[in-house]
């Protein structure tokens, strides 16, 4: 729904700030929903001051845009941390897990606390506490981010059908789209803690159908089956945190992480900021470089079309790792994307947590499951937006090079490893040139759905939004598209369905 932007303000005598701008794309600014989510998240974190909440400054609206003023945060996701010790195959330090624990949990206590002015609870939860919404910053600071769909008491139901969070971190009350209260988060944070500890993902499955039964169905794994010097107390307190009852949960985050300190005590204190701080900056130093020569607008004349393709396929069952997808910089961390041509980043497919031996599916399952996905032997090739890998750094988003200039996109192919961005990477400079049929109808992003033959030919391409298609720009991109070469099949195959999405700078 939004997009984020690196800012410097500037005052008297050489006085400069950065900050982060969070705006609705502009194809979505007169949504009524998107804005209402952007106000509401600016109007709850205006009215928490705490050290461990990512601050929002201001609300205000430009042409019509809305948008929040945010501190920026220089450091690196839990998420990103958890993807890179699992790869490495590297346990966190218990003082590092109950350091974050401890500064999660107080800033979820202090939320959950919170009182309008006559003094009456304000009911907030968060929603979403997962390893992408904390941030560890340089300076040993834990930053719980993105109040977007913060819920306060009283507030207007999330329609049935509609509960919002990611599915691996929701409680079953929360799935079941039941009344929630501050239970949800310690759920989560829960997941979080053994995530944390196992370095693998507790619920996470290849469907979202396979998600939910895992949260409402399985018996929660003893994390020692991949730690096994996690102390008994650890354990007891995770499993109280993951309790499939609220009513046998700890009644709020600050018991958890008091519970999680003490029992974390027997290996290690928990780690204060001078620690986390240093952890930050040897392990991440990519991620906390001064952020300097902030670029001015762009003439017209600049702008870019990097595509960012990413191809999903089912994922092996031999998996190993933990496996979040890394969301960028959620909330208050700039991050730009690649541009095809570049260089930058090379496409990865996610890989699924590995849970032990899988039972195998009774015939009502299979008949569930084929329900729940609706095709059968559809092949089915998702490019999506590739995000820059864990090991990538966050940059500021500036505006692309004037064509010509160092750094401008080129037509080289960047992506070897996978042919379907190399016979993108291969069009990169015709899609450019449409670029001169631009004009208001089209929006930043706009997604082209190929559908390609077994011998690699595109038999028809369609474009979202429809003004989009029915623009000259739309025109000359389906033409181009229409004349690329994807990879080939095997002999009867079915046609491909590729989903490309063109970003506009």
């Amino acid at each position: 729904m939004g997009e984020i932007f690196l800012a410097r303000l500037e005052g008297a005598a050489g006085f400069e700030k950065l900050y982060v701008i969070k705006r609705i794309l502009p194809h979505l600014a007169d949504d009524a929903r998107f804005r209402t989510m952007l106000i509401a998240e600016a109007q709850i974190a205006a009215s928490m001051s705490h050290p461990n909440i990512c601050q929002v400054y201001e609300l205000d609206e430009d042409d019509g845009q809305l948008h929040i003023v945010m501190e920026y945060l220089e450091g690196v996701t839990l998420q990103a941390v958890l993807q890179r010790f699992a790869r490495r195959r590297l346990a966190l330090d218990y003082g590092l897990i109950a350091g974050v624990i401890q500064q999660t949990s107080d800033a979820l206590h202090y939320a959950h606390e919170l009182r309008k002015r006559s003094g009456e609870s304000l009911g907030l939860v968060h929603r979403d506490v997962t390893p992408s919404n904390i941030f560890l910053t340089d300076g040993g600071l834990i930053k719980v981010l993105d109040f977007g769909i913060a819920k306060v008491k009283n507030a207007a139901k999330t329609q049935t059908g509609g509960g919002k969070g990611k599915y691996a971190y929701m409680a079953p009350e929360q799935l079941r789209n039941l009344e929630v209260d501050r239970r949800v988060d310690v759920f989560a944070l829960g997941v979080v803690l053994f995530e944390m500890l196992a370095l693998r993902r507790l619920f996470q499955r290849k469907t979202d159908y396979l998600t939910l039964r895992a949260v409402m169905e399985q018996p929660i794994l003893d994390v020692r089956a991949h730690r096994p010097d996690v102390p008994e107390p650890l354990v007891d307190a995770l499993n109280r945190a993951l309790a499939g009852d609220r009513d046998a949960r700890y009644a709020t985050a600050r018991e958890l992480g008091l519970a999680v300190v003490e029992a974390c005590s027997a290996r290690s204190a928990p780690w204060g900021r001078d620690e986390i701080g240093e952890f930050v900056r040897s392990h991440f130093p990519g991620n906390v470089e001064p952020r300097t020569n902030l670029a001015g607008p762009a003439p017209a004349s600049a702008a870019a079309i990097p595509l960012l393709p990413r191809r999903v396929t089912s994922p092996p069952d031999d998996d190993e790792g933990f496996s979040v997808p890394d969301s960028g910089g959620a909330g208050a961390s700039a991050r730009s994307l690649p541009e095809l041509g570049s260089g930058r980043g090379r496409p990865q497919l996610p890989r699924a947590p590995s849970f032990g031996p899988r039972p195998r599916p009774s015939s009502r399952t299979w008949a569930l499951m084929v329900g729940a996905i609706g095709l059968v032997g559809v092949v089915l090739l998702v490019v999506r937006l590739l995000q820059p890998g864990p090991d990538s750094r966050p940059a500021a988003a500036m505006p692309s090079p004037a064509p010509g200039s160092a750094g401008a996109t080129q037509a080289a192919p960047s992506h070897p490893s996978d042919p379907y961005a190399a016979a993108l990477d291969a069009r990169d400079r015709d899609l450019q040139a449409c670029l001169r049929h631009r004009d208001r109808s089209v929006p930043p992003i706009t997604k082209a759905t190929v559908v390609v033959a077994a011998d690699g030919r595109p038999k028809t391409v369609a474009l979202e939004p429809s003004a989009v298609d029915a623009a000259p720009f739309g025109a000359c991109v389906r033409a181009v598209l229409l004349s690329a070469s994807f990879p080939g099949g095997r002999r009867g195959d079915d046609d491909r369905e590729i989903e490309i999405a063109l970003r506009l700078r």
